[in-house]
């Protein structure tokens, strides 16, 4: 196969979970700060920006350990920027909301609360997410150049780190690929898991029989190895507990599957409140009716409650922490739940620093 001549060796850089199943132009942005549309267009159709060796289009759907190999020099360029175009009344209020969900900023890396409902990045149907707007929320220094290092969920709210220069924005992604990022959610779930503290680690493959599900775990590790599943683990402790009916659990994965922490609690057999894709239409809600209003509408009950790191440029111990979402807190009340006990050390196995 022939390749470009504009430098004999490629830069190569290999699609890490965190971009698994995400466009190529949504990955090079992360990566390289906001390149316009047409230049991505531009270097794929010329052959400058290749997936294992072959020629792709931008819209390109990444997988996990695939090598993108780039033949030019690319970078950060205002030149190259997206511009800010003329938002709408709709828009405008998404971005205050942003902006009022900062929680922690230095001149390194950034952190919102991110609110559920909104998509990390874009993609089929996703008009609006945080990717869309990180040049509109303000920054200490007006220079400053906002990248997505990870993703959360579209209905998960919590602890969302963008990185402010790119080698902060490399360091990021390197901790959370070497799971050096200590990730500690909450979440309420159907029932009581027994026992109430213990490790899941069902593998997780890609769902191709359900129209609605996008993830799948498997309690069998045989058939994991036929199904060429990822080995996903989950440490769990209960905090909560409302009769039988339901729970608070706190969870730390170790690894970062896609939805691994919402297929391995319904594999588990306590799929997350509000979770319409991995909650099976066999589970009795009815004796929810009288506890929640309208049960089967509530919001994924699924919080990133806080991350701990070294930070990328000082190597000191960083702990940030994201307030509940409303829907959630409006739930605790109801339970005479106390969020604010909820915030338990995690296992030993998650003490690195």
């Amino acid at each position: 196969m022939s390749k470009p001549d504009t430098l004999t060796a490629p830069q190569v850089h290999k699609v890490t979970s965190d971009y698994t199943d995400q466009r190529l132009d949504r990955m090079l942005r992360a990566q390289f700060g906001r390149l316009s549309q047409a230049l991505i267009e531009r270097l794929c159709r010329k052959g400058l920006v290749r997936v294992n060796g072959k020629k792709v289009k931008p819209s390109t759907r990444l997988i996990q350990d695939q090598e993108i190999q780039i033949y030019t020099s690319i970078g950060v360029n205002p030149d190259l920027s997206v511009k800010s175009t003329q938002l709408s009344t709709k828009e405008i209020e998404l971005v205050d909301e942003l902006n009022e969900a900062i929680i922690f900023e230095d001149d390194f890396i950034l952190a919102i609360n991110k609110p559920s409902g909104l998509a990390t990045q874009g993609g089929t149907q996703q008009r609006d997410h945080v990717d869309k707007y990180l040049n509109h929320i303000k920054t200490s220094t007006q220079s400053d150049q906002l990248r997505l290092v990870h993703r959360l969920d579209k209905e998960t709210s919590g602890v969302l780190v963008l990185a402010k220069t790119l080698p902060a924005a490399r360091t990021m992604t390197h901790l959370f690929q070497s799971r050096a990022v200590v990730k500690q959610y909450l979440a309420f779930t159907h029932g009581v898991p027994n026992p109430k503290r213990g490790i899941i680690k069902f593998p997780i493959l890609r769902d191709t029989q359900s129209k609605n599900r996008k993830m799948n775990s498997l309690k069998s590790h045989t058939k994991a190895d036929d199904n060429e599943a990822k080995f996903a683990t989950t440490h769990y402790e209960v905090q909560f507990v409302f009769g039988r009916n339901l729970a608070g659990i706190a969870l730390w994965p170790q690894t970062g599957r896609t939805h691994q922490l919402r297929t391995h609690l319904a594999t588990l057999g306590n799929p997350i409140l509000g979770d319409r894709k991995y909650t099976p239409r066999s589970l009795n809600v009815s004796q929810l009716s009288g506890i929640i209003e309208n049960p089967k509408r509530m919001q994924l009950c699924l919080h990133a409650s806080s991350l701990s790191f070294l930070h990328p440029h000082t190597k000191k111990k960083i702990h940030i922490k994201a307030g509940f979402p409303d829907h959630m807190k409006k739930l605790a009340k109801t339970f005479e739940w106390n969020l604010l006990s909820a915030i338990p050390s995690p296992p030993s196995q998650f003490s690195t620093f």
